[in-house]
């Protein structure tokens, strides 16, 4: 039964929020910072050239000098109880596994996973997103840090504001390793993937099918069975949430394949993930081994 906790978890509590009557709508919302360090949230109802008019969610009208303005962010929200919840920034992202959601044209953010993982990731347009990472271990010389490359077009049915939707994406991921002299082509190793999603920016659960490759020297080799992800994210409150994933490779058996647990510490701009890899079964048997997980959302 314990190889079934992650489902248990993540996957069945989403007929609750898909079919309820009684989840509030998610909102888009503008957020306005100023040069004195003010926060202004709510919906633009005026603007002229010289002062932005915001609403707020308890019916204030603020006029903002346009001088006075940093940034104007488009975020999205939903009441919970009275408590205006933000959403996780990090949605396009489990713990290493990708939702079908994207990052979103003109939005980035760098992402530093176990220390050894730094990578910047991009919103090229709303549905094609980006990452270029290295693994770095100790001081190892620039020349022999292995890069990482990937790429994922999701499809374009991803609803912002809607409680519950259903999205797909491919991607690529490439390793490209640094075993080679320019004689040759190389030494790299990746996967292809396909994702589905379903939930919305608070709550979201995706499966995800992948297929290995190789690359030695220009010959290409590549698997010919899949690997399968389960992954999901559940919000607990404005923030914490827990995200987990269940990897299955088709050469390891079920109870020795990887499971990451995580909580997410959600902020404005970041959000911080801290928790542990077990095997299915050694889930509360063992010590895990540890992950921290940064991400920084410009």
């Amino acid at each position: 039964m314990k190889y079934y906790l992650f489902l248990i978890i993540f996957i069945f509590p989403y007929k609750i929020f898909s079919g309820s009557k009684n989840v509030e709508p998610i909102l888009e919302m503008v957020e306005i910072q100023t040069k004195d360090g003010n926060i202004f949230l709510g919906k633009i109802s005026h603007s002229t050239e010289e002062f932005v008019q915001i609403h707020t969610k308890d019916s204030l009208f603020i006029e903002v000098p346009k001088s006075k303005i940093i940034a104007i962010d488009t975020i999205y929200t939903r009441n919970n109880d009275g408590m205006l919840l933000r959403a996780d920034p990090n949605k396009s992202l489990y713990i290493f596994a990708p939702s079908a959601f994207p990052i979103e044209q003109n939005k980035s953010y760098c992402r530093d996973f176990c220390v050894f993982f730094p990578s910047y990731n991009k919103g090229l347009k709303n549905n094609i997103s980006v990452q270029i990472g290295a693994f770095i271990f100790g001081p190892m010389p620039i020349a022999m840090t292995p890069l990482v490359f990937s790429g994922k077009y999701s499809l374009p049915n991803f609803k912002k504001t809607e409680n519950f939707n259903l999205s797909y994406a491919l991607g690529v991921m490439y390793v490209r390793m640094p075993f080679s002299d320019s004689s040759n082509s190389g030494y790299g190793f990746g996967v292809s993937f396909g994702t589905v999603t379903i939930g919305n920016r608070f709550n979201h659960a995706s499966f995800s099918l992948g297929m290995g490759y190789l690359n030695s020297d220009g010959d290409w080799e590549f698997a010919d069975r899949p690997l399968l992800n389960f992954a999901g994210n559940k919000r607990l409150s404005n923030k914490l949430a827990i995200v987990g994933e269940q990897w299955i490779f088709p050469d390891i058996d079920l109870k020795n394949s990887p499971l990451l647990l995580s909580a997410r510490f959600i902020g404005r701009k970041f959000t911080f993930d801290f928790g542990g890899l077990f095997t299915a079964g050694s889930l509360l048997e063992t010590l895990p081994m540890p992950i921290v997980n940064i991400t920084y959302h410009k």
